[in-house]
């Protein structure tokens, strides 16, 4: 069978590591699968599986209209170029994924044109008989005309949409177009996916991993100066205490950006790991002391491999994942630096670190069994 994957790259880390759990389910479901991507051929060939993947047919001259301005010149001419849009594959498609992580919410702007793009894609998947699915993934708030719209859109056409918690759960439900009979809430669904450990990391088993965001700074409640305050003196305190403390680029340029902001806040500079694929980033996250993630993937890894996590959060998707794994929100607050630290320094003990580590032992089967049970409901769609 043919599949489709939207919203995947292997920039971000959490996305590509969606990208990873979507075709190891896809392999032991079809190992004769077909996978298209709106994504070129240079990314596909860094990706690590025995699948077929293929730039969509009309790929190439789409990006060749683009390089040459071609389809600026058509817009303005009124001519329609969506046969050119490399998102529209003119092969049948037998199933239609989207795993962007967090995009319909009034926090991005949705603008007119993109909820008529997707319209228009998912309409003719829907046509053509294709099944659409929205994997687990956080909505909301839904408060704006355009992303309204966009909710109304997607019940339409689609087949299955997975809310990832409760409170996306509960902005859907409150959306216009919001059918139940299409709705079923799921976790995020990489704890099937198995990292790989970079070998030469290896000096840094048992240390301290701390994975920032800029998310924090553009998106959050934080100012520059504060969020890195919270950074740096994490480090000290990891080092003061005698472990070993990390830097994880976890999305791409900016983020490494800001690790070499921070880097320069320092007295001693530490390691920094900037260009690692997601599974060695996971595998690296799984030997770690403890995390402390800004990052949402980064807190996803550390709980699925059983080690303990703080975070720093500027969304509800950060709260209402502790809870799938049974926890309080272990969020740390770059607006109190003070209890911020005392915070990691309780979770560096290695007596509260365990306690954390048998915990997570203990749910993680649970974690499994449901994700495993959500691809069952996506393969028994007719």
């Amino acid at each position: 069978m043919k599949y489709y994957l939207s919203g995947v790259n292997t920039i971000n880390k959490g996305a590509e590591l969606m990208l990873y759990a979507i075709l190891q389910a896809i392999e032991t479901h079809d190992k004769d699968a077909v996978i298209f991507t709106a994504r070129d051929g240079t990314v596909l060939s860094r990706v690590d599986t025995s699948l077929q993947l293929r730039f969509p047919p009309q790929g190439k001259l789409s990006k060749f209209m683009q390089r040459h301005r071609i389809d600026n010149l058509l817009r303005k001419l009124n001519v329609p170029i969506y046969a050119f849009d490399k998102n529209n594959p003119s092969t049948h498609i037998d199933y239609f994924f989207d795993a962007n992580g967090f995009w319909v919410t009034d926090q991005w702007n949705i603008t007119q044109s993109s909820v008529e793009a997707v319209k228009r894609q998912i309409k003719r998947y829907h046509k053509r008989g294709t099944r659409i699915v929205y994997l687990p993934q956080a909505f909301g708030p839904l408060e704006k005309e355009t992303t309204q719209q966009m909710v109304r859109n997607i019940y339409k056409y689609a087949d299955l949409v997975f809310p990832r918690d409760a409170v996306s759960m509960n902005y859907l439900e409150q959306a216009p177009g919001y059918e139940a009979s299409k709705t079923q809430l799921a976790h995020d669904f990489t704890s099937l996916v198995a990292g790989k450990f970079p070998e030469q990391y290896e000096h840094l088993k048992g240390g301290v991993c701390i994975i920032p965001n800029m998310r924090m700074i553009d998106r959050g409640g934080s100012t520059r100066a504060s969020y890195i305050s919270l950074l740096t003196q994490t480090v000290e305190t990891c080092k003061a205490l005698g472990y070993t403390p990390y830097f994880l680029n976890h999305e791409g340029p900016k983020d490494k950006h800001l690790i070499t902001q921070l880097q320069k806040q320092l007295p001693e500079q530490i390691d920094a790991v900037l260009s690692l694929n997601a599974l060695e980033i996971k595998g690296l996250i799984a030997t770690a002391h403890l995390c402390i993630s800004s990052r949402y993937h980064g807190v996803v890894s550390a709980l699925n491999s059983g080690v303990p996590c703080l975070c720093t959060s500027w969304s509800h998707k950060y709260a209402e994942l502790y809870k799938d794994y049974e926890l309080q929100c272990l969020t740390i607050d770059e607006n109190n630096e003070e209890a911020s630290i005392a915070t990691i320094r309780e979770f560096l003990d290695n007596k509260r670190n365990n306690q954390e580590r048998e915990h997570l032992q203990q749910v993680l089967p649970k974690i499994k069994a449901q994700t495993t049970s959500m691809w069952d409901m996506i393969w028994a769609l007719k």
